[in-house]
């Protein structure tokens, strides 16, 4: 199943976005080793499928959103970048539905803004997304570099680790969003107050 899907997405993507797909294909692997080795397959699934509208047209995106009735804020209507999140399930469902698992539309779904009802197969995906091996932005390179030089062979600290994480990245994408006077997304605030919350409770 895993070289049908491939060679499906290959054939979706330009050179560049594919490149960025397989780098979260394989960083999403990794993590799943490390703290959901029960899951690496779907999570492999996610990670080939999260960009997979992408490259579609503003008009196209809509269009998918107009045909499934998906309403969405004033925030996200006036974010377009996010759009691709919210049609890539659509799409998954109608041409990729042997992997269309709950964990995989989730997580596909919840990758640019996350979810205050997020699990820790969500944050993997959302995680490996920003630190990919071709990312070359800063951020992306700090956040790398922390993640791969704190994972251990104990599971509850690599958990602990991905939360952490999650909620480093997420503090760096509202600063981002500040300082380019972008809109901030309703979810993604809910979201840092619930893993804040979760941290604690650990």
């Amino acid at each position: 199943m895993i070289e049908k899907l491939h060679a499906l997405v290959k054939s979706r993507m330009g050179e560049k976005r594919f490149a960025h797909t397989l780098g979260v294909v394989k960083m999403a692997d990794y993590l799943g080793a490390k703290c959901l080795p029960d899951m690496r397959k779907e999570l492999v699934y996610a990670a080939y499928l999260h960009d997979i509208t992408k490259e579609l047209s503003d008009s196209e995106q809509n269009e998918l959103l107009l045909q499934c009735g998906f309403e969405l804020t004033k925030s996200e209507r006036l974010s377009k970048p996010i759009h691709h999140s919210y049609t890539a399930p659509i799409v998954i469902l109608r041409d990729f539905p042997e992997y269309a698992t709950e964990n995989v539309l989730s997580a596909v779904l919840k990758h640019t803004v996350l979810d205050p009802d997020m699990s820790l197969f969500d944050e993997i995906i959302y995680v490996a997304d920003f630190i990919e091996e071709n990312r070359t932005y800063t951020a992306c390179i700090d956040m790398r570099d922390y993640v791969l030089s704190s994972v251990s062979d104990n599971i509850s600290d690599n958990v602990m680790l991905i939360h952490r994480a999650t909620l480093k990245i997420i503090d760096f994408t509202l600063d981002f969003i500040k300082r380019k006077n972008l809109f901030v997304i309703d979810k993604t605030l809910l979201a840092k107050e619930a893993l804040e919350r979760k941290i604690k409770q650990i």
